[in-house]
């Protein structure tokens, strides 16, 4: 966030004083508390950005940008069990409301509930078919549940939708090994990564579905490439120990 100082300064101005209520004669209160907490948010330090949202709420403010908000810096400190009352508090159950349906998908999966997020993203997609993070979460979601036609339906839209992005590349990369369309997989890694990047993520697609050769052969010719790529030597070593 570009307003640093003008915030750190508005926070030393303000630290002896408690919030008041908002109402409508007061709305520069909101606006400091929240740029705050977004600030603390971003720059990694949720604590301070928790006591910002709650003078927020002291002051008054229980709109619904200060639920995600609050929602945000709840799973930022570890802390998806109450972001998901929050988000379900919150959340209107016959509405496409964008951010909320991202924070409850991403809540259910730091809660550990990969079907509930599949669900939240389902909805999310629905509301948005061209929201290509929501792709992709879902479909890596579907691709980790063995949903693979599913998943590489939905990383094929995210990544028509966002071709630039790595990321998307890679998981693609991953439904169609899944999938067995090898060739597809090696070109999606080719076009995502270096070359020795490219082939240590196929080598770890063909590890994760089972296919510990030519797993092998892909760590190999990664570490071949760039003899100090750490991660090919310590597959390699892995599947050695595997299969002496």
């Amino acid at each position: 966030m570009k307003r640093i100082l003008p915030l750190l300064l508005a926070l030393v101005a303000c630290a002896h004083q408690q919030p008041e209520p908002l109402g409508a004669a007061d709305p520069q209160s909101a606006t400091l508390w929240r740029d705050m907490a977004e600030w603390y948010l971003d720059n990694g330090y949720p604590d301070k950005a928790l006591d910002m949202i709650h003078k927020l709420e002291q002051a008054g403010a229980d709109d619904a940008s200060t639920a995600w908000l609050h929602a945000q810096v709840l799973l930022r400190a570890g802390l998806p069990d109450e972001a998901l009352l929050l988000v379900r508090d919150t959340l209107d159950a016959d509405t496409c409301t964008p951010e909320g349906l991202r924070l409850l998908g991403l809540a259910h999966i730091d809660a550990g509930q990969p079907t509930e997020a599949i669900q939240a993203f389902e909805r999310l997609v629905a509301c948005d078919e061209d929201d290509a993070a929501a792709r992709n979460n879902l479909g890596f979601l579907q691709l980790t549940a063995e949903r693979c036609e599913e998943a590489a339906h939905n990383l094929e839209r995210a990544v028509l939708l966002d071709s630039s992005n790595t990321r998307y590349r890679n998981n693609l990369g991953y439904a169609m090994v899944c999938l067995q369309r090898y060739e597809r997989a090696e070109r999606l890694f080719t076009s995502a990564n270096p070359a020795h990047l490219a082939h240590y993520q196929l080598g770890l697609a063909y590890e994760r579905y089972g296919h510990k050769e030519l797993a092998a052969g892909q760590f190999d010719r990664a570490q071949r490439l760039q003899p100090d790529h750490l991660a090919s030597r310590q597959a390699l070593a892995r599947l050695r120990e595997e299969s002496p």
